[in-house]
C-alpha cells in the first residue's frame, strides 16, 4: 500500500488476455496471499478505528495499518526476489491499494473536510484510467507503463499524511490543514498528468498508424 505505484490499474490492461487455467496456478503464491491478507485487514481497521480506539492516539487502527503496509512491501519483494510475479498479482496488488485509499479517504472526510475533494479526485482519475485506459488498450494496443513521478508523489504523501492524520487526532489544526491542501493539489497534478499521458499515447498512435499505411 504506501510502496505500490499510484493508480497502478494502468498495468492491468495486458492481463486481460491471460487465461483462467493459468490464473488459478498463481493463486496460492505466497505475494498474492500476502496481498489477501492485506485485504482482510481493511474490516480489522475499520472496527478499531471506529469501534476500539477512542483516545487522544489511535493505537490499534496504527498498527493494522502499519502491518498492512509491512504486507504490502513483503509482497512486491518476494515476488520481485524470488520472480513470483504473477498476474494476478498484477491485478489484486492495485485492487488492494484501491481499497485502501477510498477507505482511509472516506474514513477521513468526517474530520478533515477537504478529503471529500480527494475522494472526487481519486475516483475521476481510476474512472478515466480505467475508462480511457482501457479504451486506448482496446483500440491501439498500447498502455501506460507503470506509475510515474507525480503518482508516486501523490500516494506517498496520501499514506504519509493519513497515517498522521487518523493515528493522532490533529482535525482543525494548521499542519492537517496544510497537508490537506497540499495533497489536494499533488492529486489534482498527477490527474491532469495521466491523463495528458493518455491523451498522448492515443495521439502518437494515430500518427504511427498513418505511417504504416
Amino acid at each position: 500500500m504506501f510502496i505500490a505505484p499510484f493508480f497502478s490499474f494502468i498495468d492491468v490492461f495486458p492481463i486481460i488476455k491471460i487465461g483462467v487455467g493459468h490464473m488459478r496456478k498463481e493463486f496460492f503464491s505466497v505475494p498474492n496471499i500476502l496481498t489477501y491478507l492485506r485485504i482482510l485487514l481493511i474490516p480489522f481497521f475499520l472496527y478499531a478505528y471506529y469501534c476500539v480506539d477512542n483516545g487522544t492516539i489511535r493505537f490499534y487502527s496504527m498498527i493494522i495499518l502499519f502491518i498492512s503496509a509491512i504486507t504490502d512491501f513483503l509482497d512486491g519483494f518476494i515476488a520481485r526476489r524470488y520472480k513470483q510475479i504473477t498476474s494476478i498479482g498484477k491485478l489484486l496488488d492495485p485492487i488492494a491499494d484501491k481499497l485502501y485509499e477510498l477507505v482511509l479517504a472516506l474514513v477521513l472526510m468526517k474530520d478533515y473536510p477537504l478529503f471529500k475533494y480527494i475522494l472526487f479526485l481519486f475516483i475521476a482519475e481510476n474512472a478515466m484510467l480505467l475508462g480511457f485506459g482501457f479504451y486506448i488498450f482496446k483500440k491501439k494496443g498500447v498502455h501506460l507503463d507503470g506509475a510515474h513521478l507525480p503518482g508516486k508523489i501523490a500516494t506517498a504523501l496520501f499514506f504519509i499524511f493519513s497515517l498522521l492524520m487518523i493515528t493522532f487526532n490533529i482535525k482543525d489544526t494548521l499542519i492537517s490543514r496544510v497537508m490537506s491542501i497540499s495533497l489536494l493539489i499533488s492529486v489534482g497534478v498527477a490527474t491532469i498528468y495521466y491523463f495528458r499521458r493518455l491523451w498522448n499515447l492515443l495521439v502518437e498512435s494515430k500518427v504511427y498508424e498513418k505511417l504504416d499505411e
